[in-house]
């Protein structure tokens, strides 16, 4: 999360699951969201990538 930060308030809000950024630099739709609720377990986490993010 400090390398994100480092790169500016251009990155927020963020929204982590576990310890991972799954989306940087807008809110997340509801179907995002809705997805994201999966990655929790500490295996997926490892796997997850970035999820779709709804536009401002």
């Amino acid at each position: 999360m400090k390398e994100a930060l480092a790169r500016g308030t251009e990155v927020l809000p963020l929204v982590l699951v576990g310890d991972r950024i799954a989306v940087e630099g807008a809110y997340p739709s509801r179907e995002a969201l809705a997805a994201l609720r999966f990655l929790h377990s500490p295996s997926s986490c490892r796997r997850s990538k970035q999820v779709g993010a709804a536009s401002s």
